[in-house]
């Protein structure tokens, strides 16, 4: 679990809430920094470079690669003076972007680096449960000193999805995911309410909030307009899913078999392309007995998800067989 989650969390925050890609700096340079951002009290460019580098110190970071990912690691630059200089600086600062930056930077490398540890398998191991730790409590402390900053809020959010999804670190329950998430989604307009609308929804939903999550899935759905844009293929699955959960919630079978099959038409993501469709409307759908719309689905989806490896398959001769697949953390995405 700690390797899914890991991956997960990474492309996640890879895919909505990715800073442009950024140098690692050696200590001298991040020296200098300190006093360019000392100096410089508005040069949030600079603030925000200084944050993740603390990040890259704390967690032994000493390149990256092809899509911002860890390159490669070295256990003594954690361990090391500086490191502990970094944590220390992340903790008492009162820069809200050198704050902000650095700890989101810490979460999202954090989980890199237990993925690229997984596996590389390097003969010293880096503990990041501390790191992570500092990450969250960084990136709340930040957003409680600048409160309107919509930036950090969307850095947030899909921390929330996770922490609420997975117990293993940080653990934190639906109910007070969303209630964080609704104060979030509150200063969010435009590309970054709209990149964020899903995971309301679905959340929404796991609480029971029927009113909620019908309201944020028809505003996702009307916002989704540009098929060019990336978060396209994912808006006109996950609205028409929540809106399924709540037409079966009201026991409108009709409706929710094909809000399911709205769903199967999405063009795909570079998630769904991925780890493929949440399957939690389908589940419910074959439990209420409407296994032919189930089915149906279980095709529409053939023509994004390449990369099932013959899951699709195995479902549908299980459906067939009057049996409920084990679909696993396809309930999850």
């Amino acid at each position: 679990m700690r390797y899914f989650l890991g991956a997960a969390a990474a492309i996640t925050l890879a895919v909505y809430a990715q800073p442009s890609a950024t140098t690692v700096l050696t200590q001298d340079q991040v020296q200098q920094l300190e006093v360019k951002v000392t100096r410089g009290p508005g040069d949030t460019a600079s603030q925000a470079l200084l944050g993740r580098n603390y990040a890259f110190f704390i967690l032994g970071i000493t390149s990256l690669g092809e899509f911002d990912r860890v390159a490669a690691l070295d256990p003594g630059k954690a361990a090391g003076e500086f490191a502990r200089h970094a944590r220390d600086e992340l903790g008492k600062s009162l820069v809200p972007a050198v704050v902000a930056e650095g700890g989101q930077a810490l979460w999202r490398y954090g989980n890199d680096v237990d993925s690229y540890q997984v596996l590389h398998s390097p003969l010293t191991k880096i503990d990041t449960t501390s790191a992570k730790t500092l990450g969250v409590q960084s990136l709340d402390r930040a957003i409680s000193m600048d409160p309107k900053n919509a930036t950090w809020r969307t850095y947030r959010i899909p921390i929330l999805m996770l922490r609420s999804n997975f117990g293993d670190f940080m653990p934190l329950t639906a109910t007070g995911a969303y209630r964080q998430i609704q104060q979030d989604l509150s200063v969010l307009t435009g590309s970054n309410r709209y990149n964020m609308l899903a995971d309301a929804a679905k959340l929404a939903v796991r609480v029971s909030k029927w009113d909620d999550a019908r309201r944020y899935a028809q505003e996702l759905l009307r916002s989704s307009t540009d098929p060019k844009n990336w978060n396209y293929g994912n808006a006109v699955f996950f609205s028409n899913m929540v809106l399924g959960q709540v037409a079966l919630h009201q026991r409108n079978m009709d409706a929710a078999a094909a809000f399911l099959l709205a769903a199967g038409k999405t063009p795909g993501s570079p998630q769904l392309d991925s780890f493929g469709p949440n399957m939690s409307l389908a589940k419910d759908l074959f439990e209420a007995g409407e296994h032919r719309a189930v089915l149906t689905f279980f095709e529409e989806c053939r023509t994004f998800w390449k990369m099932d490896r013959g899951k699709l398959k195995q479902w549908a001769d299980e459906v067939n067989s009057n049996r409920l697949p084990d679909f696993g953390t396809n309930l999850v995405y």
